[in-house]
């Protein structure tokens, strides 16, 4: 199946939209949380991972962030990890966490309210689709905010992917 879809509508010449990697033509350029929270309603998450965390598995405390109620509350029940849900104070998000001593906490704010006061310094850490998932106008304050969560001698993985834009549009290239 191509990536491309063209031709005419009566005598005009229809324009040339290149297929998302969701496998339709809307627009992913600039995604709002409503639209993630929209792609995930469908089901659309094809970056998700059906393991717990490799690095939990390692017995590494993990925490993360995402933008979708549904996505954190799917992320504890999938594993059957009881938790709780708190409102953040000082922004708007709610902190998922695990009652059971499993070490996994989920922010659900928007990233650019992380702070290393909110949630504290890390030595490592791993980006598994936030950068990508930004419009690329957003991605050196996005920077800024990871640079700030990382202790000085800290480490980060950025996992990414390449995809060609001459068939697949959207925002998901460095």
């Amino acid at each position: 199946m191509s990536g491309m879809q063209n031709g005419t509508t009566n005598g005009c010449k229809a324009v040339e939209r290149k297929l998302n990697q969701f496998g339709d033509f809307e627009d992913v350029t600039n995604m709002s949380v409503n639209d993630w929270d929209y792609r995930w309603s469908l089901g659309q998450t094809k970056f998700h991972m059906p393991k717990v965390h490799p690095l939990l598995d390692e017995g590494h405390e993990v925490i993360g962030n995402e933008f979708v109620d549904s996505a954190c509350r799917q992320f504890f029940e999938e594993h059957n990890i009881p938790y709780t849900s708190t409102p953040l104070t000082g922004i708007e998000g709610v902190l998922y966490q695990a009652t059971d001593g499993t070490p996994i906490k989920l922010y659900r704010c928007d990233c650019f309210d992380l702070s290393s006061k909110l949630c504290g310094q890390f030595d490592c850490m791993w980006d598994r689709g936030g950068f990508v998932a930004l419009p690329v106008k957003d991605r050196t304050r996005y920077a800024r905010v990871m640079a700030d969560l990382m202790k000085k001698d800290g480490r980060y993985l950025l996992d990414c992917f390449l995809v060609d834009n001459s068939v697949f549009g959207g925002t998901f290239n460095l």
